[in-house]
């Protein structure tokens, strides 16, 4: 039975390697000897359950266990410096006692993980806690095999989704199903004026004025600069020969000479390889679509062996979210700023008739390039963006479940594809009156707009606000994305992957609030000049400081962190029975509701209450009895909300599970005179007479 699963294992290992265009691993080592296992018995104790032993007779251990894991042989068993230490990672996790006297027979070289026998011939997998148990060995090398077999299931689902996304019928089905949702939709193109004559007022402090080429951090290994940038968001995947031909455009319009590395795209990342010289295509072979449905190529030629002046293609093949959202393939090109940008505009040409677009945007572009430096560079980049208004940020990801749908905005290069195009302007060409756009069609079908010869920053502090990158933008508005949403698979290993969502791009963007106010930059400029969201509590926490005392803002300038400890620190300061300045501050809280602290919601209602404003209380309700679970003094102000309007029924509901949910405060319940039509209720006289009800699973996980 052991040696046939073994056999299975070994089976889907070597195709999974294949497909994937790896060496497969060596496998399990040969037989154990009677005299090695004899040793390791002495070694180790009794603790060799018939399974585990006939393992060894089979197999002397395997290294490269699927995955990271290593299956103790005897040598590892025998071992007087490694085996213990394996025992005190166990011993320092707290682990039961059960299960530190296990015999340790596998450990993760990647993590804390190890493989436990009991004395029962039980198996435990175990990292910090006991993550599953098997009735045995075998039991556990056959939930292996099914791990693996999964693991292989989605290579061959992920191939066979884009082996059917690279089809001309497939494509062509997608863009007339994406044509009719648009026209369903049925979105009237705004006829709004843009701004041409009065440049928005500037925030200040601005940054120093610089040229793209000095937008940097340091000069050896900038964090962040400014680059030319070119993205086009694909309807599809990107076939093996389309790749083959971005390259080739690539290198024809910037064949600079210098070395070359390249990557795969893959979902456990990339791991560059050097080229022999920069035309080299020996990575294309090597494309696969790998296990987490990623494909394409990432070539970067660094001229004159600087940072400085490196040329990025990355085109790549995206896969749905875990819960089936699509998300737009992409076509990505970096180059240095002071780099000619016709040769850009040919390109965007090129790869326009060459691959599925949907939508794209070219110009300059900020890119951070080292995302762990000890200042957070996003932060210098927000604050570029709130002076260079045509200043794009080079972040892709978060526009990839809106880009198959919605455009993300104007550029100097500004790209639609044909279903877009067709919902847009019908069989005309877009039209637009600021002098310099022109616009091109393309073979395709789709068109290329470029506002004017050559791309600008739009610098507002000069007053050169980008006019005709506005009315291409607002020409887009219909199809804009309204958000920034990235959601992304983070996999600790092939088996564990957890999905992460972000709905702000980072640093002072995320800080702020304020990546919806920048991506209609172009529409509603003042909007993103400010005060944004943090400027505006900054102020109100000053404002409560002020007037109420308190270091509330002492607290968030000794340490200003982000923008949940501001709405922390409002929600603190803001006393209910004080000014209106507390009632703005807490309606500013809850005003981000996937931020603001369960507090805000009980404070907010009880100075409703306050005020007599129980239309305000009531609509609040919904929203505060969500944070209730984990704030149970919303039960109570709930109730007063209830009682004042008189229905006493729902209000001694909310008394109820005010107490199951552990709230202990009963005395100002007794007190308070909302609540004095309960106080002959021999329902609500039973409830402070008895001790609090038991509460359920989901109410205990939730407080």
């Amino acid at each position: 039975m052991l040696e046939a699963t073994i056999s299975r294992i070994l089976t889907v290992l070597s195709e999974i390697a294949e497909r994937e265009g790896d060496e497969p691993e060596p496998g399990p080592r040969s037989p154990a000897s009677a005299s090695a296992v004899a040793e390791a018995r002495q070694a180790r104790g009794d603790g060799f359950s018939p399974e585990y032993l006939d393992f060894l007779r089979l197999h002397d251990g395997w290294p490269e266990f699927p995955w990271g894991i290593t299956l103790f042989g005897t040598s590892e068993l025998t071992d007087d410096e490694t085996y213990p230490y394996y025992e005190e990672s166990l011993e320092d996790c707290e682990a039961p006692e059960k299960l530190t006297d296990a015999l340790i027979v596998g450990a993760s070289g990647n993590d804390p993980s190890l493989v436990l026998l009991l004395d029962t011939g039980e198996v435990v997998d175990f990292l910090y806690e006991e993550r599953a148990r098997f009735p045995g060995f075998g039991a556990f090398l056959a939930d292996r095999l099914s791990a693996v077999e999964s693991y292989l299931e989605q290579l061959l689902q992920h191939e066979e989704a884009a082996r059917t996304d690279w089809t001309p019928a497939h494509r062509a089905a997608k863009e007339a199903r994406l044509l009719d949702e648009l026209r369903c939709a049925a979105t009237v193109r705004p006829r709004a004026a843009v701004p041409v004559a009065t440049a928005p007022q500037a925030h200040d402090p601005m940054p120093a004025a610089v040229v793209p080429g000095d937008l940097r951090v340091g000069k050896k290994k900038p964090e962040a600069s400014v680059m030319l940038g070119l993205v086009l968001y694909l309807g599809s995947y990107p076939s093996p020969d389309e790749v083959v031909g971005c390259f080739r455009a690539f290198r024809r319009q910037f064949p600079v000479d210098g070395t070359m590395a390249w990557a795969v795209p893959n979902a456990f990342g990339g791991f560059p390889e050097d080229a022999e010289h920069p035309d080299d295509e020996s990575w294309a072979p090597q494309m696969r679509v790998d296990v987490g449905g990623h494909f394409g190529i990432r070539v970067s030629v660094r001229a004159e062996a600087t940072a400085e002046r490196s040329y990025t293609l990355n085109v790549r093949g995206i896969p749905p979210t875990d819960d089936a959202r699509p998300r737009a393939a992409f076509c990505e090109v970096i180059v240095p700023a002071d780099e000619d940008p016709e040769r850009l505009a040919r390109l965007a040409a090129e790869l326009t008739e060459l691959l599925p677009v949907r939508s794209g945007h070219g110009g300059y572009s900020a890119y951070v390039w080292d995302r762990d430096a000890a200042e957070d560079p996003y932060q210098r980049v927000f604050s570029w963006c709130r002076r260079f208004f045509a200043l794009d940020v080079g972040q892709v990801d978060g526009w990839l479940e809106a880009a198959t749908e919605h455009v993300v905005g104007a550029g100097w290069l500004t790209i639609l594809g044909p279903a877009f195009v067709t919902h847009l302007a019908g069989p005309a060409l877009p039209a637009f009156t600021t002098p310099g756009i022109t616009v091109t069609r393309s073979q395709g079908g789709g068109v290329v707009i470029r506002a004017g010869e050559r791309p600008c920053l739009g610098d507002v502090h000069r007053g050169e606000f980008p006019v005709a990158l506005a009315e291409v933008d607002r020409y887009l508005l219909p199809l804009k994305t309204g958000g920034w949403h990235h959601t992304s698979t983070w996999w600790a290993t092939p088996g564990q992957a957890w999905q992460l969502t972000y709905d702000e791009l980072p640093g002072g963007f995320a800080d702020h609030r304020a990546t919806s106010a920048w991506l209609t930059r172009l529409i509603d400029p003042q909007r993103f000049l400010g005060p944004t969201a943090r400027e505006q509590g900054e102020e109100l926490l000053d404002q409560l400081s002020r007037r109420h005392g308190g270091d509330w803002a002492d607290q968030w300038r000794t340490d200003p962190d982000d923008f949940t400890w501001l709405l922390g620190l409002l929600t603190n300061a803001a006393h209910p029975a004080a000014g209106p300045e507390s009632v703005t501050a807490l309606e500013f809280v809850i005003a981000f509701p996937d931020d603001a602290p369960g507090q805000a919601y009980s404070r907010l209602i009880y100075a409703y209450l306050l005020r007599d404003h129980l239309d305000r209380a009531e609509a609040l309700l919904p929203a505060a009895l969500e944070h209730a679970p984990r704030a149970p003094d919303i039960f109570h102000n709930a109730a007063c909300v209830a009682a004042r309007t008189g229905d006493h029924e729902r209000a001694l509901e909310f008394v109820r599970a005010a107490k199951q949910h552990g709230y202990t405060d009963f005395a100002s319940m007794l007190e308070d005179e909302d609540l004095r039509g309960l106080h002959d209720n021999p329902a609500f006289v039973a409830l402070f007479t008895s001790e609090p009800g038991p509460r359920s699973d989901e109410e205990e996980q939730a407080t």
